[in-house]
């Protein structure tokens, strides 16, 4: 997947916790640690998922 160029693995850093209140709007756990690494990379979630969605928090492809 990394080889192909399309995509770029990243880590999860201790500031993406630190930021959690900031996604207060997205209840689930997991949902929240996608939307914190989209906000923190600038970058646009490729998802489906309701809460995220409407959240309004980052730019969704799909």
């Amino acid at each position: 997947m990394e080889a192909g160029g399309q995509f770029i693995l990243t880590s999860f850093e201790p500031q993406d916790v630190l930021d959690f209140d900031n996604d207060s709007i997205v209840s689930e756990m997991h949902d929240r640690i996608i939307v914190g690494v989209a906000r923190r990379l600038s970058a646009a979630c490729i998802t489906k998922d309701d809460n995220i969605t409407k959240s309004g928090l980052v730019n969704i492809v799909w």
